[in-house]
């Protein structure tokens, strides 16, 4: 995180940033990598879905039809991609909208990604999940959901899948285009200016 800004933390207001000086309109003070992205099944095939990358995929995953820009990023995500691949399968025969099934993708690559990453895997389980305030119908589709997932992978067997989705629910972003939502990314530096639980300036 750039010298302008820095983390604070209170009893009352939780975590969050403060500017260390004056900012001037349009500066950068934050460049923050996502810890985990997934893609929306309405964009398969036309986003890497390792690295995000644009255009039409060259390599498509026969199990779940999502594609890699290149045999680097197949090569390379392998291990990612077999779990989150074989919910994206299952999830596939589901009554799921595509949000849920997105999900619980996108938490199970970040459950994959702890084994390589538990930095960044504990950033992002210290995000706000709001359990107890979330509609009962979001939680109840995610609780279906999670144990479709958990019956993928015996490392997913006693994940928390709601927990995670929940936190994207709470904290994460979309990568959109000109119709929509086409991936969804968890990214906890950034999720500290995204938003405000108690705002102190209201429009």
């Amino acid at each position: 995180m750039d010298d302008a800004v820095k983390h604070a933390e209170s009893a009352l207001e939780g975590r969050f940033v403060v500017a260390c000086r004056d900012l001037q309109a349009g500066e950068l003070v934050l460049s923050s990598k996502a810890f985990a992205a997934a893609i929306c099944n309405r964009a398969q095939g036309q986003l890497c879905i390792s690295c995000l990358a644009p255009g039409a995929c060259p390599l498509i995953c026969e199990k779940c039809g999502h594609g890699f820009c290149s045999l680097a990023c197949s090569e390379s995500d392998a291990a990612v991609h077999a779990g989150e691949c074989e919910v994206r399968r299952r999830m596939r025969g589901a009554n799921f909208n595509d949000y849920t099934s997105s999900l619980v993708a996108l938490a199970a690559r970040a459950f994959s990604l702890r084994s390589t990453d538990e930095q960044g895997f504990n950033a992002v389980s210290k995000l706000c999940c709001h359990r107890g305030q979330a509609p009962l119908q979001l939680i109840a589709d995610f609780r279906a959901a999670e144990k479709v997932a958990r019956r993928a992978a015996a490392s997913f067997r006693d994940q928390d899948f709601v927990g995670l989705m929940l936190r994207f629910y709470s904290n994460g972003f979309s990568q959109r285009d000109a119709e929509g939502e086409i991936a969804f990314l968890l990214a906890p530096q950034a999720s500290f200016f995204n938003h405000s639980c108690a705002p102190n300036t209201c429009r």
